[in-house]
């Protein structure tokens, strides 16, 4: 017998992020995040996305023990803004068990109905800055820091419960060129052509005056999407200060015009897959010394974005960033570069790849159902 429990207790919450530590405990290919983020995440008082939206969870009890976790959220803007009277459903993990998942997913189910909601969409965040879908090709490959790994089962079982492939996403990875000479050269003509200078952050003193223009153009770049809700300003506070606390301001490429204004991006980081994995969720007490570790020696980099406004996509800007890019990765030995989960919609940011050669080697959807 299933029991199905709403997270309500500081406990529940613990064993709530903690599951996957359980469920993957022996798969070489997931990487845990870190517990106290993931914490963060789900406290009312710390995440401001609760100001218009809310979450329940639930954990599936079977024998006295987790097996299975699911959260309900609503987005209230994602409504108001597109239009979308949309219930979407995260955090789902479950063990190889058809009843476990078809309780989880009901509960969902009946919460929409209870809110008048006509369609049901996920695994996804609050926002596009959350991590989303749900991995359907590549389940013998390691996940990235900023997606999600599943067992080769879920779709499965998702679809056997009624659902539909909505989004998709997908992932490149490419060995780094090691003669960077002809886009060193192109990017000079292109500096040089539109009198464009690309920053260079030693310090995170440095960054700040860019930071909101950073935050800016992500959403610039990425607004036309069919999956994007727009952040309110207390969101953009919040991930700023998330993400700019680990981030090296020498992973950070800007580049601007002549009046110092932004007009293309990139962040790219040492993978931190291993070192999360060494870790298992905690920083305390060497799980610190794992992450410091990834960022001195790596082979392998995860490009986390990249955007450029559409006025310069056409005039080769990307050659810059790229040229930055493979110029801060020799020092420290990145030799494989992996992509993003990259919306199939998004043809600009697939069109970046395609010269290096790129091997497809994931794929996710989000799957959806009208109610």
């Amino acid at each position: 017998m299933i029991i199905l429990k709403e997270v309500k207790s500081k406990k529940d919450q613990l064993d709530f992020v903690k599951f996957p530590l359980q469920l993957y405990k022996n798969c070489p290919y997931f990487a845990p995040s870190l517990i106290i983020e993931e914490l963060k995440n789900f406290d009312k008082n710390e995440n401001p996305v609760y100001k218009h939206a809310w979450i329940k969870q639930f954990l599936a009890i079977k024998n006295n023990k987790v097996v299975g976790r699911i959260a309900a959220l609503y987005n209230e803007n994602e409504t108001i803004m597109q239009n979308k009277p949309k219930m979407r459903f995260g955090w789902f993990d479950f063990i190889n068990d058809e009843e476990v998942s078809k309780v989880l997913v009901t509960k969902i189910e009946e919460l929409a109905k209870e809110k008048n909601l006509t369609t049901i969409e996920g695994p996804m965040g609050f926002s596009n800055m959350d991590k989303a879908g749900m991995l359907t090709f590549g389940f013998d490959q390691m996940t990235t820091m900023i997606s999600a790994y599943n067992y080769d089962y879920y779709p499965k079982h998702i679809e056997k419960l009624g659902y539909l492939k909505e989004k998709e996403w997908v992932e490149y990875i490419f060995n780094a060129p090691t003669d960077i000479s002809r886009i060193s050269k192109m990017a000079t003509i292109i500096e040089n052509k539109h009198h464009l200078i690309c920053k260079q952050f030693k310090t995170k003193k440095d960054i700040e005056p860019y930071v909101n223009q950073l935050f800016e153009l992500i959403e610039y770049s990425y607004g036309n999407l069919s999956t994007y809700v727009p952040l309110s300003k207390q969101q953009s506070e919040y991930y700023k200060k998330k993400y700019m606390e680990f981030i090296k301001p020498e992973w950070i490429k800007c580049i601007v015009d002549t009046e110092n204004k932004m007009v293309g991006f990139a962040i790219i980081l040492p993978s931190y897959v291993k070192a999360l994995q060494k870790a298992n969720g905690k920083l305390l007490p060497f799980g610190w010394l794992h992450l410091l570790k990834a960022q001195k020696t790596n082979s392998i980099g995860e490009l986390i974005l990249i955007g450029v406004i559409p006025e310069y996509r056409i005039k080769g800007v990307t050659a810059i960033l790229f040229r930055e890019i493979y110029t801060l990765i020799h020092k420290i030995g990145i030799k494989v570069i992996e992509s993003n989960p990259i919306l199939i919609e998004n043809k600009d940011s697939i069109s970046l790849w395609t010269q290096y050669n790129p091997i497809l080697h994931r794929k996710r959807n989000t799957f959806f159902k009208k109610i």
